[in-house]
């Protein structure tokens, strides 16, 4: 006797996101899905950075990744050829566990940077898009 269950709004091949306290609209973010959607990785991250719209949200969220998983996957492995001689599974998933912590900070001092300074790298890049025929 508990309330109905409401029906799927989305069909099961389809997700739907939400985003509480986002300070930007629904339709903007649609725009940008739209902008992404079914194309390869390489393709869509430089169509988000390199887009007219000027998205400095893809811009933030391309640089957390990028940050997190490349720049921090490459300096704890680094970390683990550097110092250590006994090279094994364990010493390996103990740097990057260890590392975590910093690599959250750099990638969120990032993102600030980015927000900071967000719109003036988006306009040299879309500068020089144009002048060397860059993404086309």
């Amino acid at each position: 006797m508990g309330k109905e269950k409401n029906p799927r709004r989305v069909a099961d091949n389809e997700a739907l996101a939400k985003a509480r306290m986002l300070r930007t609209s629904p339709q903007k973010l649609n725009l940008v899905a739209g902008l992404i959607r079914g194309k390869k990785v390489d393709k869509a991250m430089a169509d988000l950075i390199f887009s007219k719209k000027r998205n400095t949200l893809a811009l933030c969220i391309y640089s957390f990744l990028s940050v997190l998983v490349i720049y921090g996957g490459i300096m704890n492995i680094s970390s683990v050829l550097t110092y250590t001689t006994d090279i094994n599974l364990q010493t390996i998933t103990a740097y990057i566990v260890s590392g975590i912590p910093f690599d959250l900070i750099h990638a969120v001092s990032t993102v600030i940077f980015v927000l900071i300074t967000g719109d003036a790298l988006l306009k040299k890049c879309c500068r020089l898009r144009v002048k060397f025929g860059l993404f086309q």
